[in-house]
C-alpha cells in the first residue's frame, strides 16, 4: 500500500492506448496494490502466457502477503503495548492502595520502599525529605531518608516534577541510591510536593533493567503515584 504521506499518482487520462497504460503501471508499481477491487475486476490470465504470468502472479501474491504481515505485526504490537499499559496501571493502583492502607508512618515507608519496589520490579526504592534530622516527624520515620535543604533541586532542577530515564552503568548517584547505585540502569525520580511552603521530598526508583523506567513510558502513572504519596505524607506532618 502506498505511504499515506506521499502524493497520490496522477491517474492516466481517458482514451490512452495500451502502451500508455502499461507505461503508467510500470511507473506506479503500487497502483494496483492499493486498489484490490481493480485486481478482482481484471480478467485472469491463463497458463498459455507462460512463465511471465506465473512470475507476475507470484509477485502480486508476495506484495499482498507482505502488506498483510505488516498490518498484522502492527496490530500485534499495539495489542502488546495495550496489555503492558494495563499491567503497569494495575501495579501502580495496587501500590497506591497499599499506601492508603498504611496506618503508621513506618508502615507507609515500608509500603513505599519495599512493597512498591517489588510491585514495580525495581531493584532500589528510596524515600526522602528535606528536613531537620531532629524534627519530631523525622524521629518517627524508620527508613525515611533525610537530606539538607536544596538537595532535591540538585536531582530535579528548576522545580521539575519528574525525571524518568535510562542511564549508563555506573552513573547513578550513590548519594541517592547508596550501595545499589552500580546496578541502576534506569531510574524514575519523582518530586513530592507537600504544599504550604514545606520543602519537597523525593521518591527514587532504580532498576537494572534498562527498559523498566523509560522517558515517555508510564510517566502519568508515576506522577499519579507521587501525588498520592505526597498527600499521604503531608497528612501526617501535623500528627
Amino acid at each position: 500500500m502506498s505511504d499515506p504521506g506521499e502524493a497520490a499518482p496522477t491517474p492516466p487520462a481517458v482514451g490512452l492506448d495500451a502502451e500508455a497504460v502499461a507505461a503508467y503501471l510500470a511507473g506506479n508499481p503500487d497502483f494496483l496494490t492499493g486498489r484490490p477491487e481493480l485486481l478482482r475486476a481484471l480478467t485472469p490470465v491463463d497458463a498459455r502466457h507462460g512463465e511471465a504470468v506465473a512470475d507476475f502472479q507470484r509477485h502480486v501474491a508476495r506484495r499482498l502477503q507482505s502488506e498483510l504481515a505488516r498490518v498484522s505485526d502492527g496490530h500485534a504490537a499495539f495489542a502488546a503495548a495495550s496489555r503492558a499499559a494495563l499491567a503497569a496501571q494495575g501495579r501502580v493502583h495496587r501500590a497506591v492502595l497499599a499506601m492508603l492502607g498504611a496506618r503508621t508512618l513506618d508502615r507507609l515507608v515500608e509500603a513505599t520502599t519495599v512493597d512498591l519496589a517489588l510491585e514495580l520490579e525495581a531493584d532500589a526504592a528510596v524515600l526522602g525529605l528535606e528536613a531537620d534530622p531532629q524534627a519530631p516527624f523525622a524521629l518517627r520515620a524508620d527508613g525515611l531518608r533525610l537530606w539538607p535543604r536544596g538537595r532535591v533541586e540538585t536531582w530535579l532542577p528548576n522545580g521539575r516534577a519528574a525525571l524518568v530515564s535510562t542511564i549508563a552503568q555506573g552513573t547513578a548517584d550513590p548519594v541517592l541510591f547508596g550501595s545499589a547505585a552500580p546496578l541502576v540502569r534506569s531510574q524514575a525520580l519523582l518530586r513530592l510536593d507537600f504544599g504550604s511552603g514545606r520543602p519537597p521530598g523525593l521518591l527514587a526508583l532504580g532498576a537494572r533493567d534498562t527498559a523498566r523506567f523509560q522517558g515517555g513510558g508510564g510517566g502519568d502513572l508515576l506522577l499519579f503515584l507521587a501525588r498520592a504519596l505526597a498527600l499521604n505524607l503531608a497528612a501526617r506532618f501535623e500528627r
